[in-house]
């Protein structure tokens, strides 16, 4: 997280009173607090926060690479971003290699009708992860052609998905309940407050320090 945004980190503590029993959840979930200990009052807060728990981000996991191999843990599809139509249909943990040819995605070496592709599960589970450079993601994702005519992996999570992913990654488990409620609280204002430092190159948040670490 970089320093000369700390206003931004000042601003998740004074947020603490709204937001906190939502991150207790991000943190129970990764397993730092435990059940049935999350804050009552998250119910409210996500009635009320224009920025709620379902709030969508588009974190870049790779721009300008010539090859993605993508896939997820259970039976999935690849599809058409656009249309929606089905371009195959594959075993869980069974990747798929997307290319481009020419001006369009090519699947496994099969050139298909499309610029744009997004991974969908047959049957959805809490447990589904999708699976970009051997790494599982939360939510879903997505292979397009960039600007320059190479390949954008992007990962659509929600933001309490992006702070299971962004907390673990920064902070080690072996602090406080206390310290990782902060941190999630920090993180979570801080992505808000930075999201679209990468809206030219198409997507929200990298995975490194430049933005916050995700994995």
């Amino acid at each position: 997280m970089k320093l000369k945004n700390f206003t931004a980190v000042l601003l998740g503590v004074f947020l603490w009173a709204v937001c906190i029993c939502s991150f207790s959840s991000v943190a129970e979930a990764t397993g730092y607090i435990p059940k049935g200990e999350k804050n009552k009052a998250s119910s409210s807060w996500k009635k009320n926060n224009t920025a709620s728990a379902d709030y969508q981000l588009n974190i870049g996991l790779a721009n300008g690479v010539v090859q993605a191999s993508v896939g997820m843990n259970s039976e999935y599809t690849v599809l058409d971003m656009a249309s929606g139509s089905v371009l195959g249909r594959f075993k869980g943990n069974v990747l798929s290699v997307i290319t481009v040819s020419g001006n369009r995605l090519a699947v496994n070496g099969k050139k298909v009708n499309s610029q744009s592709v997004v991974l969908k599960p047959i049957n959805k589970l809490e447990s589904n992860a999708v699976i970009y450079n051997g790494n599982k993601y939360r939510g879903a994702l997505n292979v397009k052609i960039n600007k320059s005519g190479s390949l954008l992996v992007l990962n659509n999570v929600t933001v309490d998905d992006y702070l299971m992913g962004t907390v673990p990654s920064e902070m080690s488990p072996s602090w406080s309940k206390s310290a990782l409620e902060a941190q999630a609280v920090a993180a979570r204002t801080y992505a808000l407050y930075t999201k679209n430092q990468h809206s030219s190159e198409g997507y929200d948040l990298c995975t490194s320090t430049h933005c916050q670490v995700y994995s």
